[in-house]
């Protein structure tokens, strides 16, 4: 959505402790709400037929994370490890946060400057931290990631050109193949985004070999 459209900015996480989404009005001002069912509990609800555990107000309730960012910023929310979560968002000059929780709420010193205003976030990762891969627009219209190990991030990686604060979309999925002597182990992902011509655009990689982006 073009940044001057924008009204309230929401993402969610989905932890072992329930379900937490974070907000973020016009003004920049970050709230987080609380839902302690459980996936499991959804599951479970949808199978037996229960609305009342799947009505939108049940069980809502404020969180502990409060905080300001620009009024421009998109978020992207991660739940790693049970309950583990990380917030990301963009700061008034351009750069890109992290929020952490860990046994509590903290800034971390994760930042990425030279950021496109308004740039949209996308975020896949494996349990437990062990990979992330953020997607975000620099300042310059390039779709870009940095990927992290265990929250270790390494170098900005350019993708391609892309029309000004592109939607993104990026999912991940694991699998196997057989090879001639092995079965082997496979992480891919894939992204979605519009061209720079306006045209959409979708790139892939396979951790188990060698694949351009």
């Amino acid at each position: 959505m073009p940044v001057h459209l924008r009204s309230t900015t929401l993402t969610a996480g989905v932890c072992s402790s329930g379900i937490r989404v974070y907000t973020k009005t016009k003004d920049g001002d970050v709230r987080e709400g609380c839902n302690d069912t459980t996936e499991w509990q959804l599951a479970q609800a949808r199978r037996n037929g229960n609305s009342r555990v799947l009505d939108q107000g049940d069980g809502w309730f404020p969180g502990e994370l409060r905080f300001t960012c620009s009024p421009d910023s998109t978020l992207c929310a991660i739940a790693w490890a049970g309950w583990s979560q990380s917030v990301f968002y963009q700061t008034e000059d351009g750069c890109i946060r992290e929020r952490r929780h860990l046994n509590y709420w903290e800034e971390t010193s994760f930042v990425q400057p030279n950021c496109m205003i308004g740039t949209n976030l996308a975020a896949v990762y494996s349990s437990g931290a062990h990979n992330i891969y953020l997607f975000f627009q620099d300042s310059e219209g390039y779709l870009c990631y940095r990927r992290a190990q265990y929250f270790n991030w390494g170098s900005t990686v350019r993708l391609q050109k892309a029309a000004k604060c592109t939607g993104i979309g990026a999912t991940s999925w694991e699998g196997q193949f057989v090879s001639a002597q092995d079965v082997i182990h496979k992480t891919s992902l894939r992204i979605r985004l519009q061209g720079d011509k306006g045209l959409l655009s979708g790139r892939q990689k396979c951790s188990s070999r060698i694949l351009r982006w």
